[in-house]
């Protein structure tokens, strides 16, 4: 099992300027002033208008959103050797640039079995993981979601025309007609 607050490579917080040196800093916080945590985790590479969409619909759940990105191994691993386009240093970046994060990480590269994120959910203790309609594993998220006091909501339904995988082929395609 992975040791979240070793393992996740924090890079960014933003919220009001004030600095966070770790995570355990940030969850202290969050319980010392007893905000509402919101959980979104993901690849977002190729950032498109869903994603923004996405995040600003999951802050609204609460009062501090945590966004924890898939690494970029991790990435390769679900979504195949050409992934990401954009590193994981990018893809926090540019979710830093928005201003709806609270708290940005980056997962453990290791970060794929059931009970990594069952330990993640019991460490972090988020009052709602939000996703999308489109999300994998919706009843399995819900139920470690549920033991640990918190709930699953979706905030965004599921849009076929726009993903990055989609956004990519169409790429692939034009740059074959050109070439």
């Amino acid at each position: 099992m992975i040791g979240f607050l070793s393992d996740c490579v924090t890079l960014i917080l933003l919220m009001s300027g004030r600095k966070f040196k770790n995570l355990e800093e940030f969850l202290q916080f969050r319980q010392q002033n007893q905000k509402t945590l919101v959980l979104v985790t993901g690849v977002f590479d190729v950032f498109h208008q869903e994603h923004k969409n996405f995040l600003t619909e999951a802050k609204k759940q609460g009062n501090l959103l945590l966004v924890a990105l898939e690494s970029d191994l991790r990435v390769r691993v679900l979504k195949g050797p050409t992934r990401p386009i954009n590193s994981q240093e990018k893809r926090l970046q540019t979710i830093a640039n928005l201003g709806l994060a609270d708290f940005l990480l980056i997962l453990p590269e290791q970060f794929s079995s059931p009970e990594d994120h069952e330990a993640f959910i019991k460490k972090i203790h988020p009052n709602v993981l939000a996703v999308s309609a489109s999300s994998p594993h919706l009843a399995d998220k819900e139920r470690i979601l549920q033991k640990y006091g918190g709930t699953l909501k979706i905030v965004l339904g599921h849009n076929p025309d726009i993903s990055s995988t989609k956004i990519i082929a169409d790429w692939a395609k034009d740059k074959g007609q050109d070439g």
